[in-house]
């Protein structure tokens, strides 16, 4: 197996979670005001399993590049509505800082911003699960590790 292998195997399937992610919330919910009750809890459903899916992946990684490239990306997905207010935001009599087109990235305009933020929630999660995996990889030891072994019931002393 090759170095690269569990980054892929960790990285493709993130893509797919976040464009299929951001297609439902976008295209089939829509506004969220026409949007039957049944989508719409489907929908949350939707995130909460992808969230999970996200965070199985990077856990299971165990490697540090992954937990890097889960960190960075979820990070930079979910403070991208601040990045971009921020950055977009014009001082009063002022030059933008960035041309129209680029205040709100029209990619994440149509994909990330449904009803649900379902791109900007799997994008914490990645970032979560980014740092999770970082302390697996690096070796953290676990809480477990550290309490005390358990005495079998037959050797525990009588209480009375």
């Amino acid at each position: 197996m090759s170095r690269f292998e569990p980054v892929m195997v960790a990285v493709i399937p993130a893509g797919i979670v976040l464009l299929g992610l951001g297609w439902f919330d976008s295209v089939v919910l829509g506004s969220g005001d026409d949007a039957p009750a049944v989508l719409v809890s489907l929908g949350a459903l939707l995130v909460a399993v992808c969230v999970l899916l996200l965070g199985a992946i990077g856990w299971a990684s165990r490697s540090r590049i992954v937990g890097v490239i889960y960190l960075v990306a979820g990070s930079v997905i979910a403070l991208l509505p601040v990045i971009t207010h921020v950055v977009g935001t014009v001082p009063a009599g002022g030059t933008p800082l960035l041309p129209e087109s680029l205040t709100w990235p029209a990619l994440m305009l149509r994909i990330g911003a449904g009803p649900l933020e379902a791109v900007t929630v799997a994008g914490a999660a990645m970032a979560i699960s980014g740092v999770a995996g970082l302390a697996r990889a690096t070796g953290v030891p676990d809480v477990a590790d550290s309490l005390p072994a358990r005495q079998p019931l037959e050797n525990r002393p009588a209480v009375e």
